[in-house]
């Protein structure tokens, strides 16, 4: 059993969680290792033995671009077989993660893009009259695009240390927009009624900042609807990006 101690955004050390001062190497530690290297234990940390685990293809890749085979790629490998590395993949050769029972599980994976910006919600562009108006917003965070919904962003502070750790490259712009959200982006999906005076000839847009992350296997993305919102006189004119 291992686990995956992320170091340059998708690309890490597998760990042996028993004894961990030791993870996965080729035989040599080479980042060109070639086709039919042996994996084995060893103590150095290096590039030479970066892996990433891409769930969607059930596969294992070293920095070289080639990937975990058992020995003679057949389906059914037999007690004692070495792995190595080789040339592609196909379903004989393709691993998944799973517990010690077998069970499958998901890993979590770091975020390797993210954005910030804004979303009209609510836009009037001729009030004939001076009114207040109530509207519902969605506020929060929604994850999918595959049925992995175990990654979760529920706390600020546990998404903030993801987005901006030391080999983080999120701008300036999008960590000053994190920090204005307030724990209602963090946690699931809830609806909250904004309201707002409007006056008779003055039109008015409101705007939502939204804020998303895009994983290291692009099957998963985490969607922040912030409890932040600003005005301007157009669903046309946004509000600067930084704002």
């Amino acid at each position: 059993m291992f686990y995956l101690e992320f170091c340059e955004g998708p690309w890490g050390y597998l760990v042996c969680n028993e004894h961990p001062t030791f993870c996965v190497h080729p035989e040599g530690g080479a980042v060109d290792a070639g086709n039919e290297t042996v994996l084995l234990f060893h103590e150095g940390r290096h590039p030479g033995c970066y892996f990433t685990i891409n769930q969607n293809s059930r596969t294992i890749q070293h920095i070289s671009g080639r990937y975990w085979h058992p020995f003679g790629g057949g389906a059914q490998p037999g007690s004692g077989d070495r792995i190595v590395l080789n040339d592609g993949y196909r379903d004989a050769t393709k691993f998944y993660p799973a517990d010690s029972s077998g069970a499958d599980v998901h890993l979590d994976l770091p975020v390797s893009a993210s954005t910030a910006g804004w979303r009209l919600v609510f836009a009037e562009n001729h009030p004939l009259s001076d009114r207040t108006i109530t509207f519902k917003a969605k506020v929060g965070r929604s994850v999918s695009n595959t049925s992995t919904t175990q990654i979760t962003t529920t706390f600020k502070a546990e998404m903030e240390d993801q987005l901006f750790g030391a080999k983080s490259k999120a701008s300036v712009e999008v960590k000053s927009a994190f920090t204005q959200t307030d724990s209602k982006t963090w946690t699931q999906e809830q609806e909250q009624d904004i309201t707002y005076n409007i006056k008779k000839d003055q039109p008015i847009a409101v705007w939502q900042r939204v804020f998303t992350a895009n994983f290291t296997d692009g099957s998963i993305w985490s969607y922040g609807s912030g409890n932040i919102f600003y005005d301007t006189q157009s669903s046309n004119a946004p509000p600067p990006p930084n704002a």
